[in-house]
């Protein structure tokens, strides 16, 4: 039962961002970049890319030196740093959302993305599983991604109190 869940929980998410993506297309409000955020996601694709390249190399490092036994945690760590590190760039340069897209919609569907995520994380530290098991099993993908989205829903949040600030 409890798999059934987790499949159709994503499978759900997926089939709603596929109707939001044609509600866009359809009226025709796809995301349009200006040449300054252009440039801008061009440097949070470096700063992401190099990000992700030094905690991999933080990771070696721990690997070789301190025989560091989580490559899955490890590796899957590096990515989503370099993800987020890209993201929080964007965002805090203002070219995360195109023009007049309101970020109220990413912060819904990161909400879902913490929770569903994070739900089955609770499920199995109720259980009685252990954290260092968990970052050896696959569900530390589900810590790392909850993890990741919440650092992005924070910048979002954060930077809007500020561009509501500087526009009073």
């Amino acid at each position: 039962m409890e798999e059934i869940i987790y499949t159709i929980i994503p499978l759900v998410v997926m089939v709603f961002m596929v109707l939001m993506v044609a509600r866009i297309r359809k009226k025709g409000t796809a995301k349009v970049f200006d040449e300054r955020q252009l440039i801008i996601r061009g440097k949070a694709y470096k700063y992401g890319f190099f990000s992700a390249l030094a905690a991999l190399a933080v990771l070696i490092f721990c690997n070789a030196v301190l025989s560091f036994d989580m490559l899955l945690f490890g590796a899957a760590s590096c990515m989503f740093f370099g993800l987020t590190v890209f993201a929080v760039y964007c965002i805090w340069n203002d070219a995360f959302l195109s023009f007049k897209q309101k970020p109220s919609s990413y912060l819904l569907i990161g909400g879902i993305v913490i929770v569903v995520n994070g739900s089955g994380v609770v499920k199995r530290l109720v259980e009685g599983t252990e954290i260092a098991e968990l970052l050896n099993d696959v569900f530390c993908l589900n810590i790392l991604c909850a993890a990741a989205f919440m650092v992005i829903e924070i910048t979002i949040a954060i930077k809007l109190i500020a561009s509501r600030r500087e526009n009073e």
